[in-house]
């Protein structure tokens, strides 16, 4: 065991070896900009078609959980009664599969073109490597070609907006549940229910 002073010692030495930063070490930020633009500015780096598909994406998805979201709330006012749990149950239940069938579904769609554009090798390498873009796990280690070094961002960012959207519409859903919940029984229930104690 290495006795405190001697930790002391070593941390210190490593402290003095390190080199400091100051504020005169930051790189000018016009030069930054300008090279990461003129460096962007290529479109090899983002192609058109990327592009496009991540923008069709996103508005596909996001109408989908839209239309779930509106035929939710109307099916939930019209339908599910106050202090109906089950009922109220199922509903979201299929509507939590449904979004997450929409994922899975995007999953294949980037896996499709990544196998299109055979920026990974092999079908199963390639639904792996999309999994881990989508989600922004990213502990995998794929070599992909520098070509479409751009495609792990554009899965990224259709995963990350896909997912704020989902989320938004299931809170928004169990919000109308919940408040639904509250809602006081019709008249003829409440004298039914109490007719029946």
């Amino acid at each position: 065991m290495v006795p405190a002073k001697s930790q002391f010692t070593q941390s210190k030495s490593l402290t003095a070896e390190s080199p400091m930063h100051t504020f005169s070490d930051l790189p000018n930020v016009y030069e930054f900009l300008h090279t990461l633009f003129q460096g962007l500015h290529n479109r090899d780096l983002f192609p058109l078609g990327l592009n496009l598909t991540l923008i069709t994406m996103l508005t596909i998805h996001g109408m989908f959980v839209l239309m779930l979201t509106v035929m939710f709330h109307r099916i939930v006012e019209k339908y599910v009664k106050p202090g109906s749990m089950l009922m109220a149950s199922i509903l979201y239940f299929f509507v939590i599969n449904m979004i997450f069938a929409s994922h899975i579904i995007d999953i294949l769609v980037w896996t499709y073109i990544t196998v299109f554009l055979k920026a990974i090798p092999g079908t199963l390498s390639a639904f792996f490597f999309v999994g881990e873009m989508y989600t922004t796990l990213g502990f995998g280690q794929f070599v992909i070609d520098p070509v479409w070094r751009s495609l792990p961002i554009l899965i990224a960012i259709s995963g990350i907006f896909s997912s704020a959207i989902s989320g938004a519409a299931l809170y928004s859903m169990l919000n109308a549940l919940l408040i639904n919940q509250k809602k006081p029984l019709p008249l003829n229930v409440a004298q039914h229910e109490c007719s029946t104690v």
